[in-house]
Protein backbone atom coordinates (compact mmCIF):
# COMPACT_ATOMS: atom_id res chain seq x y z
CA UNK A 1 0.00 0.00 0.00
CA UNK A 2 1.39 3.45 -1.00
CA UNK A 3 1.94 5.79 1.74
CA UNK A 4 2.06 9.62 1.47
CA UNK A 5 5.39 11.17 1.89
CA UNK A 6 5.81 14.04 4.10
CA UNK A 7 9.13 15.99 4.33
CA UNK A 8 11.64 18.75 4.48
CA UNK A 9 12.52 20.91 1.93
CA UNK A 10 14.70 24.18 1.30
CA UNK A 11 13.22 26.06 -1.70
CA UNK A 12 15.87 27.25 -3.72
CA UNK A 13 13.70 28.36 -6.36
CA UNK A 14 13.69 31.65 -5.16
CA UNK A 15 16.16 33.62 -2.88
CA UNK A 16 14.58 35.78 -0.20
CA UNK A 17 16.15 39.48 0.31
CA UNK A 18 18.27 38.47 3.16
CA UNK A 19 20.23 36.06 0.96
CA UNK A 20 18.43 32.89 2.54
CA UNK A 21 15.91 30.27 0.72
CA UNK A 22 12.51 29.25 2.86
CA UNK A 23 12.18 26.14 4.25
CA UNK A 24 8.88 24.48 2.64
CA UNK A 25 6.77 21.68 4.37
CA UNK A 26 6.37 18.96 1.25
CA UNK A 27 3.40 16.77 1.40
CA UNK A 28 3.22 14.31 -1.48
CA UNK A 29 0.25 12.05 -2.35
CA UNK A 30 0.92 9.05 -4.66
CA UNK A 31 -2.65 8.33 -4.90
CA UNK A 32 -2.94 11.49 -7.01
CA UNK A 33 0.65 11.81 -7.79
CA UNK A 34 0.56 15.45 -6.82
CA UNK A 35 3.03 17.43 -4.03
CA UNK A 36 1.93 20.43 -1.96
CA UNK A 37 3.99 23.23 -0.82
CA UNK A 38 3.41 24.51 2.98
CA UNK A 39 5.36 27.56 3.97
CA UNK A 40 7.17 27.18 7.56
CA UNK A 41 8.87 30.27 9.50
CA UNK A 42 11.97 28.86 8.89
CA UNK A 43 14.49 30.66 5.98
CA UNK A 44 18.35 28.94 6.24
CA UNK A 45 21.22 29.38 3.19
CA UNK A 46 22.08 26.27 2.11
CA UNK A 47 25.40 25.90 3.62
CA UNK A 48 23.20 26.17 7.19
CA UNK A 49 20.36 23.81 5.52
CA UNK A 50 22.90 21.00 4.99
CA UNK A 51 24.82 21.82 8.57
CA UNK A 52 20.77 21.30 10.17
CA UNK A 53 19.29 18.94 8.37
CA UNK A 54 21.40 17.16 6.13
CA UNK A 55 23.42 15.55 9.10
CA UNK A 56 23.58 12.80 11.55
CA UNK A 57 24.67 15.12 14.48
CA UNK A 58 24.01 19.21 13.73
CA UNK A 59 26.38 21.54 15.96
CA UNK A 60 25.23 22.72 19.11
CA UNK A 61 23.85 26.14 17.63
CA UNK A 62 21.58 24.02 14.94
CA UNK A 63 20.31 21.54 17.42
CA UNK A 64 17.48 23.58 18.59
CA UNK A 65 16.05 24.58 14.50
CA UNK A 66 16.41 20.75 13.73
CA UNK A 67 13.82 20.10 16.60
CA UNK A 68 12.03 22.79 15.51
CA UNK A 69 12.12 21.36 12.02
CA UNK A 70 11.29 17.44 12.79
CA UNK A 71 8.56 18.42 15.29
CA UNK A 72 6.84 20.06 12.13
CA UNK A 73 7.47 16.87 10.60
CA UNK A 74 6.05 14.82 12.93
CA UNK A 75 2.93 16.27 13.42
CA UNK A 76 2.58 16.51 9.95
CA UNK A 77 3.03 12.47 9.58
CA UNK A 78 1.01 12.36 12.57
CA UNK A 79 -2.28 13.91 10.77
CA UNK A 80 -1.38 12.20 8.23
CA UNK A 81 -1.62 9.03 9.59
CA UNK A 82 -5.23 9.98 11.10
CA UNK A 83 -6.84 10.83 7.83
CA UNK A 84 -8.04 7.59 5.32
CA UNK A 85 -8.29 8.55 2.97
CA UNK A 86 -6.23 11.21 2.34
CA UNK A 87 -7.11 14.51 0.74
CA UNK A 88 -5.28 17.94 0.89
CA UNK A 89 -8.25 19.78 2.34
CA UNK A 90 -8.66 17.49 4.81
CA UNK A 91 -4.93 17.61 6.09
CA UNK A 92 -4.65 21.28 5.95
CA UNK A 93 -7.64 21.30 7.52
CA UNK A 94 -6.30 19.61 10.45
CA UNK A 95 -2.50 20.77 10.21
CA UNK A 96 -3.71 24.18 10.50
CA UNK A 97 -6.78 24.00 12.98
CA UNK A 98 -8.91 25.95 9.72
CA UNK A 99 -12.62 25.04 10.87
CA UNK A 100 -14.77 25.52 8.11
CA UNK A 101 -17.22 27.53 8.72
CA UNK A 102 -19.92 29.47 7.02
CA UNK A 103 -18.66 32.97 6.40
CA UNK A 104 -22.31 34.10 5.19
CA UNK A 105 -23.35 34.37 8.23
CA UNK A 106 -21.95 37.05 10.58
CA UNK A 107 -23.49 35.36 13.66
CA UNK A 108 -21.82 32.28 12.67
CA UNK A 109 -18.12 34.40 12.66
CA UNK A 110 -19.21 36.07 16.12
CA UNK A 111 -19.68 32.44 17.53
CA UNK A 112 -16.31 31.19 16.42
CA UNK A 113 -14.36 33.66 17.59
CA UNK A 114 -16.24 33.19 20.57
CA UNK A 115 -15.27 29.74 20.80
CA UNK A 116 -11.76 30.44 19.83
CA UNK A 117 -11.32 33.20 22.76
CA UNK A 118 -12.60 31.02 25.85
CA UNK A 119 -10.51 28.00 24.69
CA UNK A 120 -7.46 30.70 25.54
CA UNK A 121 -8.92 31.83 28.52
CA UNK A 122 -10.24 35.17 27.25
CA UNK A 123 -13.45 35.50 28.57
CA UNK A 124 -14.16 38.90 28.80
CA UNK A 125 -13.41 39.26 25.48
CA UNK A 126 -15.89 36.30 24.59
CA UNK A 127 -18.26 37.80 26.57
CA UNK A 128 -18.32 40.86 23.97
CA UNK A 129 -18.14 38.58 20.70
CA UNK A 130 -21.61 37.19 22.53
Amino acid sequence: MKKVQVSIFLDVRRKKLSGQYPVKLRVYSPYTQTKKLYNTVFELTEKEYQSIWETRKPREEHRQTRRKLEALEAKAVKVVETLDPFTFEAFEEKFFNAAKSDYKNAFNIFDEIEKQKLEIGAVSTAEKYR
